[in-house]
């Protein structure tokens, strides 16, 4: 493990090196070193966060009563959220003159999903089948977002030739991987009965 994170240091010092401050400096991008400093402690603060809540909830698990949501439910969910987190980062902001209340939306909506997908987890019935439900509604929401910005937004300077036709190639994965991960459920299901 602490090979893991003498790896990860280097990686993200490397990354605040290049695209903190060789990256964009030639376009005029430039911010305080104090800023620089502020965004590793972030992360590093975020990356241990991480590490050590994954272990916890880990070993603690909490089985509730009720079992766990359905696989469409999770994935329309998913994509809800992914929804609210990217209207509230591209839009709220020029709804609401507040900058503080978009950064507090987000917030909560990290927390919240934070908490019921934890929660969700700890049911039983929880496996494969509804990680991937969860990844395949996130997904879902940039799938049906490429053909918007391919063909409708057209964003200058950005190249957006292919978004769509590489987003349905990654909806065919998906419904091959949920399909293998469904058989590979009830084939365990079966061993185990």
């Amino acid at each position: 493990m602490i090979g893991f994170y003498i790896w990860l240091t280097l990686v993200s010092l490397v990354q605040l090196l290049f695209f903190g401050f060789l990256m964009f400096r030639s376009k005029g991008y430039t911010h305080p070193p104090l800023m620089y400093i502020g965004a590793l402690l972030l992360a590093i603060g975020f990356t241990w966060l991480g590490l050590h809540v994954c272990k916890s909830a880990q070993t603690a698990p909490i089985p509730e009563a009720r079992s766990a949501p359905g696989l469409w439910t999770l994935r329309l969910l998913a994509f809800a959220i992914t929804f609210a987190f990217f209207f509230t980062a591209w839009a709220l902001p020029n709804i609401v003159p507040i900058p503080i209340v978009p950064c507090l939306v987000l917030v909560g909506i990290v927390a919240l999903s934070v908490r019921a997908i934890s929660s969700w987890a700890r049911r039983p019935g929880s496996g494969a089948e509804h990680r991937l439900a969860l990844a395949t509604g996130v997904i879902g929401f940039f799938v049906l977002l490429a053909p918007l910005i391919e063909f409708v937004a057209h964003p200058a300077g950005k190249i957006t030739t292919g978004m769509t036709l590489v987003n349905l190639a990654f909806l065919v994965g998906l419904i091959l991987l949920a399909r293998s991960v469904g058989r590979r459920v009830k084939l365990e299901a079966s061993i185990a009965a």
